[in-house]
């Protein structure tokens, strides 16, 4: 009884990208590159960009087409692809909420979220009236149901008249169709002091959530200088940093940053510059922070700057979480943290929270032995128990001997303590044509090569093409509002291009199975393979009540919660018997 990962076909079909040793593909994805256009009679989709997903595989995916009457102004589609692939929206087309004759001309990364709905900017064009000025709009809806968010040049709603939108980030989007995004707007009374608003709602309602220039909840008599980028949990808490203005309302340089969490009309101050926090190495206050995180609890993560630095002037950072549930600040990451003899924590980057307070963090380095060639590791945190699970300079798995893993450049994680990550490899015959690796990572299974640069994908028996190029959203905790790669169901979609300037889209399911614990000999990592190695394996850890028989939470289901009881036994019979 062997798990499956198979990487499924969403862009070309046939296509099988192979590594170390060949993986399964199945074709069930609706669209591929060559074939007719879901929703367009006599179009074929010619190329796919970077996908994003939600929990259950629904996919969004932006695409160009060919055929009679297609022309540059109109040769790129937004699909919603589920079990059936249907159009949103095409350049050329005049959207709900545009005037006529005002047409779409771009489309840029979209996100779907948990109930299908995708939101997404896009560039317009349409005669003389098309400016620079107002030439950006946001979108959000579903097939056949599209609506104008915010367009820039509008008026923007709950500001004076005449302050409209002048510019605006990405936004992000929560499971109940609440969006948020930063955006800076103009008109009279606007200068540069007070025209950063953080926005949220639905198309027909968005709300100020905070503006520069203007009142801060919590610090009476205080005023917002700079607002950082939001984020939105799947039940639309928001969560954003700001910098306050100096020498009004008791603020100064030591105290002007802080973070805010709450609803549009409830927005509340979670933490700030100068307080104290439970630190794990060198005792320090804030000074500043790093972007936030929030998950499915409302729990907000962040990397806090401290003060005093380090003996050595280095910077003293520390990742927390603080608990929606309790407002409790838990301690996760810090700087000078022990990993092995002689070597340390260095500096902690911006965290990736899902759900069960699993957080993922990209950190340097520092200490005995540590140089340019080893300075960074990709950490995670699952049921409360820190890991480092890769770092520059190892062995890459499923990679010839001599191939090590380089700068990473990204890190996703769900809530059942799945990690996907992007990285540079180097070593032994590395070069610009086989130097990118995506894996993922799982407590049990270890690190899986998905794909990488240079190998082979094979679309038929007589057509194999190289892949050139990976493309994927990295950098979500997969809760927090943004376009993510990763599912909750464990489903990874990517883009490649093909050294021959083709492309295609496939998806990756990166789920261990549960009876699959160890590998040959009983030993962990797991090894894809169900047999009695894993049977003797759990009943032997089970007994010593050693994590490796943790599989399931107290409610049989994944990620493992730190505790080996009935749960697990039950779970373990239960995915042996069923091969999974």
């Amino acid at each position: 009884m062997a798990s499956r990962s198979p990487i499924a076909l969403i862009a070309s079909t046939g296509l099988m990208i192979c590594a170390a040793a060949s993986a399964q593909i199945n074709v069930d994805i609706p669209l591929a590159v060559g074939f007719p256009a879901p929703g367009l009679p006599s179009a074929t989709v010619v190329s796919l960009a970077t996908p994003t997903t939600n929990d259950y595989s629904v996919k969004a995916m932006v695409g160009t087409i060919a055929g009679p009457g297609i022309t540059a102004a109109n040769n790129t589609v937004l699909w919603r692809v589920g079990t059936i692939a249907e159009l949103v929206a095409r350049t050329g087309s005049t959207l709900a909420g545009l005037p006529s004759g005002v047409t779409l001309s771009n489309i840029e990364t979209p996100t779907v979220n948990n109930v299908g709905t995708i939101v997404f900017t896009g560039t317009l064009v349409g005669g003389p009236d098309v400016l620079p000025s107002n030439n950006r709009a946001i979108f959000s809806g579903r097939p056949r149901s599209l609506r104008l968010v915010a367009r820039t040049g509008n008026q923007a709603p709950a500001q004076a008249d005449g302050v409209r939108f002048a510019s605006f980030d990405a936004p992000r989007v929560g499971d109940n169709d609440q969006v948020v995004f930063l955006g800076t707007v103009a008109g009279p009374q606007i200068t540069f002091n007070n025209n950063q608003v953080v926005f949220a709602g639905t198309a027909s309602q968005l709300n100020t959530v905070a503006r520069t220039g203007t009142s801060v909840p919590g610090i009476p008599g205080a005023q917002f200088a700079l607002l950082g980028d939001p984020v939105m949990s799947p039940q639309g808490i928001i969560a954003f940093t700001g910098v306050l203005q100096n020498f009004i309302g008791g603020v100064s340089s030591t105290n002007d940053i802080g973070v805010w969490k709450g609803t549009p009309d409830n927005m509340q101050l979670s933490d700030r510059a100068s307080q104290w926090v439970p630190c794990l190495t060198q005792v320090g206050v804030i000074d500043s922070f790093s972007p936030t995180s929030i998950n499915e609890d409302n729990d907000i993560g962040f990397t806090a700057f401290l003060t005093p630095r380090l003996d050595n002037n280095a910077p003293n950072t520390l990742l927390v979480i603080r608990r929606g549930a309790t407002g409790e600040l838990v301690p996760i990451a810090q700087t000078a943290q022990w990993l092995a003899p002689g070597v340390q924590i260095g500096s902690i980057g911006t965290p990736r929270m899902s759900g069960q307070d699993n957080v993922a963090f990209i950190a340097t380095l520092m200490g005995s032995g540590v140089n340019n060639s080893n300075n960074t590791a990709l950490f995670m945190q699952l049921a409360g128990e820190l890991s480092m699970i890769a770092r520059k300079g190892y062995q890459a798995p499923e990679c010839d001997t001599g191939v090590r893993f380089g700068d990473f450049s990204g890190v996703i994680v769900n809530r059942n303590g799945r990690v996907s990550f992007l990285c540079r490899l180097v070593g032994t015959g590395v070069d610009a044509t086989n130097d990118r690796g995506l894996f993922s990572w799982d407590r049990l299974a270890g690190i899986k090569l998905v794909v990488r640069t240079g190998n082979s994908a094979v679309l038929s028996p007589t057509d194999a093409r190289q892949v050139g190029s990976i493309a994927v959203v990295m950098d979500s905790g997969n809760q927090d509002g943004r376009p993510t790669s990763l599912g909750d169901d464990g489903v990874l979609v990517f883009q490649t291009t093909f050294t021959d300037g083709s492309t295609a889209v496939a998806a990756r399911n990166i789920n261990r199975a549960l009876a699959d614990i160890v590998g040959a000999g009983g030993m962990p990592p797991s090894d894809g393979i169900i047999d009695g190695d894993d049977i003797i394996a759990f009943i032997n850890a089970f007994g010593a009540s050693d994590s490796t028989a943790d599989i399931v939470n107290g409610s049989g289901q994944e990620p493992p919660d730190g505790i080996v009881d009935g749960n697990d036994f039950i779970a373990f019979i239960n995915a042996f018997a069923a091969g999974v």
